[in-house]
Parts: C-alpha cells; structure tokens; sequence
C-alpha cells in the first residue's frame, strides 16, 4: 500500500511506476485537481484514468498526520485513513535561493534569482542556471518559475558560452510539459485558458478529440487537443494534449508556433507531414486550429 501526497508532476510519475509494480496507491492532492498545470477538464480526464487502472484519487483532501513507529502504517487524512506501507511526499519545490540572496544577489518576485538572458545575476561575475533561477514566460513577457531540466541544461549553455568570452541569450519559456501517466500522453504548452484570463486575454478555446493518425490503421489512438486563442489577434496562447494517442508531436509544432506568435488561421495551413502511421490528413492541429476559426 502506497501513499503518494501531490499531484504534480512526480507524484503522478510515482503512482504510474508504483502501480506497475503491483502496489495498491493513493494519490492525495490538496487542490481541486491533479496536474495544476492543466485546465480542469483536461485534468478531469487524467484523473478518471489513472482512476480507471486502478489509482485512488483524492482530490480536496489534505493530510493530517502520518501514523506508525519503527515504519509507516497508515496516512490520516481530511477524508478518513488510508492503510500505507510507502509514503512519499511529492509537493512541490521552491528555488533554493539562500546563498545567493546571503551574498547579496537579486532575488525575484517568484523567489528565485534574478537574472538577465545572458544567465547573470545582478553580480555580473556571478551566474546563475536551472531551478534555482528565474526565467521569462516568452506569452506573458513576466518573470515565472520553471523547474525543468531541459530548462536547466540550455541555460547551462548560454552561460558557458557568455562565461568563455562569446554572446549567447536564453530568450526564456514556454512552460512546455509532456510525462506518460500508465499509458497516457499528457502535455502542454504556453498558457492555460485559466492562465490566459487573468493575464488579460479575451479567449476562445476548443476541445478537439481525434485519432492520432489515420483512423483505420490498428495503432491508431485518440488525444484530446484543448487550444487557447486571443480572440483579437487570433494568436495561439496554449496547448494541452490528454490520451492515449500522440500528443507530444502536435505540441511541440505548437510550441513552435506559439514562439513565432503564429495565428490559427497560419497553424491551419501548416505543410504538416502525412502518411497514414503517422498522422490523419488532416493533423489533429490543424483540426482544432480550424474548429478555433469557425468559432
């Protein structure tokens, strides 16, 4: 009996692994869903899957103590006891900024270290890269916290390039996401339509579920495309893909056209490959891009 409290990225990660292995697991998430990263309804269907193999999930629930002696017996929580021999605790990180600001450094308005795009802090002989520094969102323009290790390795660059006499920039993120949750593709990219509103946006968005390739091939499987548009300037603002089909593929071409500020009437003539293995003719984008200029 396992027990994983959060609902982010590891623990959704956990429970995938520790179900394959056999354990019975509960998930516990304070919020009101699992994956805050998604909208509610893309992480509804998250949530009725992993519920589907076999997971516990409670959501709106909190946890109260951790029971036992020499080892783990049981977890209270706001919503009774659960039997467990394994506890882990996946509730987030925060930037681990204390030397830095000890030594004098700029520390940002998301707690991490401030720094221009060349990866220096506000002490130009001092860098500073990956999770524990701050990076621009490349929608919003605002500083932002994003954790991630692809992140961290191209900031890696910038700065050995600047520290070796060259001139490199990190331009900043997109928020890009993908994991595998017992079979599921989940991912995303650029804002959610929560992000979006209370970032100013008047939005459109659309649910678009379809086979990732052509429908009569025996591995075809259906993703579920969720986009976010600026009503005015038509502009891509997110992406999020849920299923079992391919969903990475078509949010990385969104990451590319969100970054090139691409709108969906653009995306909806994308000269996209075709060959029945690997997409429909019409690839899901361009799909939901056009399902997004009819409404």
């Amino acid at each position: 009996d396992a027990v994983i409290v959060g609902g982010g990225l590891i623990g959704v990660e956990m429970a995938e692994a520790l179900t394959e292995r056999g354990c019975r697991v509960a998930l516990v998430e304070m919020q009101p869903q699992v994956m805050n990263l998604l909208d509610w309804e893309m992480a509804k269907a998250v949530e009725r899957h992993m519920a589907a193999r076999g997971v516990r999930v409670l959501t709106d629930t909190a946890v109260q103590r951790i029971e036992g002696g020499d080892r783990v017996t049981g977890v209270v929580t706001s919503a009774g006891t659960l039997k467990a021999d394994l506890v882990i605790m996946a509730v987030g990180v925060r930037p681990n900024a204390a030397l830095a600001q000890s030594a004098g450094l700029e520390i940002g308005p998301t707690g991490a270290i401030r720094v221009d795009g060349g990866m220096r802090t506000s002490d130009p002989h001092v860098y500073a890269v990956g999770d524990c520094a701050e990076v621009r969102h490349l929608v919003t323009g605002r500083p932002c916290y994003a954790p991630l290790g692809s992140t961290a390795n191209k900031q890696g660059r910038v700065a050995a390039v600047n520290i070796c006499g060259g001139r490199d920039e990190f331009p900043g993120v997109l928020g890009s996401v993908v994991c595998r949750i017992l079979g599921f593709c989940v991912a995303r990219t650029g804002l959610s339509e929560a992000d979006a509103r209370s970032a100013g946006h008047d939005v459109v968005t659309v649910l678009c579920p379809g086979p990732d390739r052509a429908h009569y091939m025996p591995t075809s499987q259906v993703v579920m495309l969720k986009l976010v548009v600026d009503k005015t300037s038509r502009r891509l603002l997110g992406v999020q893909a849920v299923g079992p089909g391919d969903g990475a593929k078509r949010v990385d071409v969104a990451v590319a056209a969100i970054t090139a500020g691409m709108t969906v009437d653009q995306i909806a003539k994308l000269d996209l490959c075709y060959a029945p293995p690997f997409a429909p003719a019409m690839d899901n984008l361009i799909t939901a891009a056009d399902v997004a200029r009819n409404k």
